[in-house]
């Protein structure tokens, strides 16, 4: 209870104070006005929680109920580029704000630094904003509509502290195979862990290089070799065992040393 309590006053303050100086230093609170900074982001936030078309009227209400009165027309006047660095000052501060140092207490990881988690989401967008930020062109039928305007998080992890080490928002159509910008989070003797999206020979040598490890699938197409270099065939390995495992060389131009587990 100590915990959520602690956790509540956070919210509360970082809501208030912080919301307010950040609105005044993006530029989006210029004067004194009625409409707050933390009015604005508690607005927004609450009005899109659960709900997938959070409306202009709906916002309204909520700012009444927090005793501002705004016309619909004046508060779609405040959606400008003011209001988007408002808004992008707001996340970053989170991920600072909220950031819980607590490290979980695993035996088996304390051989790591740190252990990464890298993954990504889609979140579709109006197709309007198409030109911003681009889909990656499928359909969703049960969404009821193709994805022509999307966004892409990619997030990472760090399960040792509990913590979001980086979060960056990129066009839905960019793949995960082409992000790199987790890279430069990873030190050494961290571990990191990710799907086979992120299957990428080049990048896992930039990880080895500085000292870190990695967990991964194998992507079929890729080259493997034995340690002197010719190459070899997987398939015709395990046409003779049903289990398999040793040191290669991973990629036919990274040729990086690994070990692959085969069950």
């Amino acid at each position: 209870m100590k915990n959520i309590t602690e956790l509540s006053n956070k919210c509360k303050d970082f809501l208030t104070e912080a919301a307010d100086r950040l609105a005044i230093s993006s530029g989006f609170i210029k004067r004194q006005r009625k409409l707050k900074g933390y009015s604005f982001v508690q607005a927004l936030v609450m009005g899109n929680i659960g709900n997938t078309d959070c409306s202009i009227e709906g916002m309204c209400q909520l700012l009444y109920e927090d005793s501002i009165t705004i016309s619909k027309q004046g508060l779609d006047y405040r959606f400008t580029e003011s209001a988007v660095n408002f808004m992008r000052a707001v996340y970053e501060e989170c991920l600072k704000f909220f950031r819980f140092e607590q490290r979980i207490d695993c035996g088996i990881l304390k051989n790591f630094s740190n252990v990464m988690l890298l993954d990504s989401s889609n979140i579709l967008l109006p197709e309007s904003m198409e030109e911003l930020y681009k889909g990656h062109g499928s359909g969703y039928p049960h969404k009821g509509r193709s994805a022509k305007s999307s966004i892409k998080l990619q997030t990472l992890y760090n399960y040792t502290t509990q913590t979001l080490n980086r979060v960056d928002i990129l066009q839905g159509i960019r793949s995960d195979q082409g992000y790199r910008d987790h890279l430069q989070e990873i030190n050494s003797n961290d571990l990191l862990i990710a799907d086979l999206g992120y299957f990428v020979p080049e990048s896992f040598k930039i990880l080895s290089d500085k000292g870190a490890y990695f967990i991964s699938r194998y992507k079929a197409d890729t080259n493997i070799y034995d340690l002197l270099g010719q190459q070899l065939d997987l398939l015709r390995i395990l046409e003779k065992v049903t289990s398999w495992q040793g040191k290669i060389l991973l990629g036919k131009v990274a040729r990086l040393p690994v070990r692959i587990i085969v069950n």
